[in-house]
């Protein structure tokens, strides 16, 4: 879990500057240029790893930009460092990309996001809206210049493999960048609705999410987003919130019937990528999620915003949409499960076993299901405890045994899941 490997971090840190790589190697006497530059790239990764850790475990990093003076690295290749005769190389250009391109882009805005970490896990001062805004404005300043590096580079870069490889490492940097933007604004995005102060939030922070989503367009790290745990899972755990949000607080606006037509083609951009979120969450669940209730809000978010666009009865809506979103949960678990033990089919090895390949998954008939027996139930999306508030409830056997055809296992590309703007 991120609070373990947050643990590893701290100590990884502490380590490191036992061993002196906080200070700058040009301050520790005569080194070689290989060596100084491993420690200044040594040095910023276990930044990173401890400011990612941070972030994800909800703990404070360990430590500030005044505790180290170490420089981020030149803007040299590794074969730079290799070739050097004694001769100390020439840095590169900042326009140039190298091998450490990524890492010194991260090295600018690394104070920003030590001073983001603390202020979005303080526990006893909440900050002030009027203290969050200085340092978002000056992370998205950041994030700006970042992309309009990457945009010059990709417009001049025509090698497809190190394209490929270089496309990856960037959109990473977008990523890493972008979930700090969106942890500082999401508190306040999701009250924009009942104050009109943090609209400016709302907006931002749908901008985050719509620059998370497109990062599913680069085929390598989409595997990484579809696989992957943490930071991975932004879209799902910040993003489906955002987005649904922001299309209620439009269609509640104005959903006038008789502009029922034109405010379906005014909004049809942002409802393709709320399906494209739909259709991410489902894919999940195919590459190993086993947490069914991303994919669940995200039937349910669409189903409530397709019951506005029609006006229709939005909690039927959300109902037979939830349904319909166990019964195919439930066939890819249990195809999942077929899968794994028709492939490991030879008999146990208790002695060699561990508490995971032990744990038994539940059935249907070992739930005791009370479906949506509160009266008191909320299909307000923008209430902080909309998701909470259903993922609590059981459900009944029934929604299981539905004679809907199940849903094919999806190529690496994705499928289909037949929700459209006209359904």
């Amino acid at each position: 879990g991120a609070d373990l490997v947050w643990v590893s971090a701290g100590s990884l840190i502490r380590m490191a500057m036992q061993m002196g790589f906080h200070q700058d190697p040009s301050n520790l006497g005569e080194t070689s240029v290989l060596q100084r530059e491993l420690r200044r790239r040594l040095w910023y990764t276990i930044l990173e790893l401890n400011v990612q850790t941070a972030l994800d475990s909800g703990m404070a990093p360990m430590i500030t930009a005044a505790e180290y003076n170490t420089q981020p690295p030149s803007n040299l290749e590794d074969g730079d460092l290799l070739e050097t005769h004694g001769e100390a190389p020439l840095a590169k250009a900042s326009s140039i990309p190298t091998q450490t391109s990524v890492l010194r882009l991260l090295a600018d805005s690394l104070p920003l996001r030590l001073e983001a970490t603390r202020e979005i896990n303080n526990l006893q001062d909440k900050p002030s809206y009027d203290r969050v805004l200085p340092l978002v404005n000056k992370l998205a300043s950041v994030c700006r210049s970042a992309r309009n590096f990457v945009d010059q580079l990709t417009s001049t870069e025509h090698d497809v493999p190190t394209s490929d490889a270089r496309q990856f490492r960037f959109s990473f940097c977008e990523h890493y960048l972008s979930r700090f933007l969106l942890s500082l604004h999401y508190p306040y995005a999701i009250q924009s609705k009942r104050s009109p102060l943090y609209i400016y939030s709302q907006k931002v922070s749908l901008e985050s999410v719509l620059d998370l989503i497109s990062l599913l367009e680069d085929k390598l790290y989409r595997r990484l987003l579809l696989s992957g745990g943490g930071m991975y899972r932004d879209i799902l755990t910040r993003g489906i919130a955002v987005i649904f949000l922001e299309l209620i607080i439009q269609l509640e606006a104005n959903n006038s019937i008789f502009l029922k037509q034109h405010n379906r083609a005014r909004r049809e951009p942002l409802l393709e990528e709320a399906r494209k979120v739909v259709q991410y969450a489902h894919d999940r669940l195919w590459y190993g999620e086993t947490n069914v209730r991303g994919y669940l809000f995200a039937r349910m978010a669409m189903a409530q915003v397709e019951a506005l666009l029609d006006g229709m009865p939005v909690k039927e809506a959300v109902v037979n949409a939830a349904s319909q979103s166990l019964a195919e949960c439930h066939h890819i678990l249990e195809s999942i499960a077929a899968r794994s033990f028709a492939t490991n089919a030879d008999p146990p090895d208790i002695a060699s076993s561990t508490y995971g390949d032990m744990l038994v998954m539940p059935t249907v008939s070992d739930t005791d299901f009370d479906f949506l027996s509160s009266e008191n139930i909320s299909f307000d999306l923008s209430d902080p405890c909309f998701v909470q508030q259903w993922t609590d409830q059981c459900w009944p056997q029934n929604l299981f045994n539905l004679e809907e055809e199940p849903r094919q296992e999806p190529s690496l590309g994705g499928v289909d899941l037949g929700i459209t703007s006209g359904e």
